[in-house]
């Protein structure tokens, strides 16, 4: 019986191991489910000190693994296969919207309320002033709110 406690605890192990790789949470649940039994298994036949060790052993060798898996696995020929090493070379620019009051430029989009003008050559988000405002359109810009601005449409 202990050969079947152990094989069964090994392969709760090697479940929870493939689990890192495959989505799904059924490996890992399958996995925690033959170490439970295992453990379970063991205070049955062994009775409570043979039951300890095997949980003690079981807790130990999971917690390896995740150590592992955490601390090394992204170092790893494989690891770094799977996860993100390059960074973006771009930047980001924030533009001073406050400028923009009063400028004028052209509905990009429609603005349904929200949308994209074109204003000094720059595309910049935007929300009309209640109105939907049909792409094309000249428009001006009322006010700046957080990252983008508030449009009317120019009354010819």
């Amino acid at each position: 019986m202990l050969t079947t406690i152990v094989a069964w605890g090994a392969a709760g192990l090697l479940l929870l191991f493939l689990e890192m790789f495959l989505p799904g949470m059924i490996a890992g649940i399958a996995g925690a489910v033959l170490l439970m039994v295992s453990v379970g298994k063991a205070y049955e036949f062994y009775g409570a000190a043979g039951g300890n060790i095997a949980l003690i052993i079981a807790l130990l060798a999971s917690s390896a693994l995740w150590w592992w898996w955490a601390t090394h696995f992204q170092n790893t020929r494989f690891g770094r296969s799977m996860t993100l090493q390059d960074t973006g070379s771009g930047s980001s620019v924030t533009l001073d919207l406050t400028a923009l009051v009063g400028s004028s430029g052209t509905a990009l989009t429609t603005l349904r309320p929200g949308g994209t003008v074109l204003i000094a050559g720059k595309k910049v988000d935007a929300i009309s002033d209640g109105e939907l405002i049909e792409a094309g359109t000249a428009i001006r810009i009322i006010r700046s709110q957080g990252i983008c601005v508030i449009v009317r449409r120019i009354s010819l």
